[in-house]
């Protein structure tokens, strides 16, 4: 037995003096493996290239100039609203002070509204687009779009009004056609560039029946806008021709003026249409809390609440009139509620 325990502790030192293999290595996990690959890989790759751009970016340029147009329209609007008789008079009308009606003093305002409010905010906000690279989407395309027609518009009641009869026998200056021309064509030069490079076949859809309570209320804005332009083209009374009987330079002065007023309120109300389709758009993409939808919503509050307040004033008021101005009163109320909410929404 004692042989036999002293032969298996020699068997057991010599298998201890043996080399033993190399204690192997634990093995990582796929999951450990991974990001060393990719580390790799990484280090392998070539440097990415740099993204080829969509189009040609738009000037500084083009921002200034949608900047100096809001400007404009605040500038025209605020005039026209506040002292309509002495923004004429600046225009060089002879007359146009003493002869100007009630009802053309009223569609002055009219028309200083829809340039206060809604014309400048569209304005703005393209401003706000181009200098943010987004000007290419379908919203700021269907925007720009109706700028261009407001300015082409504003630029056909300037020749039809002002080159037509009557505007010599109202002492109209000669100058005063090629600024109202060159006003109106500008802005749509501006507008037509951004709308050119940024529209696509979205942007030339029609517009879809709204699903939501906003979008529907923003269509009933529209119709309303584009019916009382509309009615403004309608309603726009002749300018009578200067013959052998030409009337005095104050009534002259008187026709071309309640002619040029009526139909200028025209242009504006349309791009007003044109916005609350844009807004409602937004509304049933739930994006009314975006910057841009903001800004027309508080145009529109500024043009309906100032158009409002000039349909019920003076002589040129009357049932129609009344009831424009509540339906428009009612609008405006409605563009401030959702400028205010969303405004307080994005702030929380």
């Amino acid at each position: 037995m004692a042989t036999m325990l002293l032969r298996s502790s020699a068997l057991a030192h010599r298998c201890a003096a043996l080399p033993q293999p190399p204690a192997a290595t634990p093995l990582l996990g796929h999951q450990q493996q991974r990001p060393r690959q990719q580390q790799r890989r990484r280090r392998a790759a070539p440097p990415p290239r740099a993204a080829a751009p969509a189009g040609p970016a738009p000037a500084p340029a083009t921002a200034t100039a949608y900047a100096l147009l809001a400007a404009t329209s605040v500038a025209l609007g605020a005039a026209a609203l506040a002292a309509p008789e002495l923004l004429l008079d600046a225009a060089g009308v002879t007359g146009a002070a003493a002869a100007t009606s009630a009802a053309a003093a009223v569609s002055v305002r009219a028309a200083g509204a829809t340039l206060l409010g809604g014309s400048a905010a569209a304005e703005w906000a393209m401003r706000g687009a181009v200098l943010a690279g987004r000007h290419r989407s379908a919203t700021y395309a269907r925007l720009s779009a109706a700028l261009v027609l407001k300015g082409c518009a504003y630029a056909a009641v300037g020749a039809s009004v002002l080159a037509g009869p009557g505007a010599e026998a109202a002492g109209v200056p000669p100058l005063l056609l090629p600024l109202f021309l060159a006003a109106g064509l500008g802005s749509a030069l501006v507008s037509g560039a951004t709308a050119r490079a940024s529209w696509s076949a979205e942007a030339g859809r029609p517009p879809k029946l709204p699903r939501t309570a906003e979008g529907r209320a923003y269509w009933l804005l529209a119709l309303g806008m584009l019916a009382l332009a509309a009615a403004a083209v309608a309603t726009a009374p002749p300018v009578a021709a200067a013959g052998g009987g030409a009337p005095p330079a104050a009534a002259a002065a008187a026709a071309l003026v309640s002619r040029v007023a009526a139909l200028a309120v025209a242009p504006g109300l349309a791009l007003g249409g044109a916005s609350a389709l844009v807004l409602a758009d937004a509304a049933e993409r739930g994006r009314l809390g975006a910057s841009t939808f903001v800004l027309l919503n508080k145009g529109a509050a500024v043009t309906a609440a100032s158009l409002a307040a000039a349909y019920v004033s003076g002589d040129g008021g009357g049932p129609a009139a009344a009831a424009a101005a509540g339906g428009l009163a009612l609008a405006a109320a409605f563009a401030a509620f959702q400028a205010v909410t969303a405004t307080a929404a994005g702030k929380r």
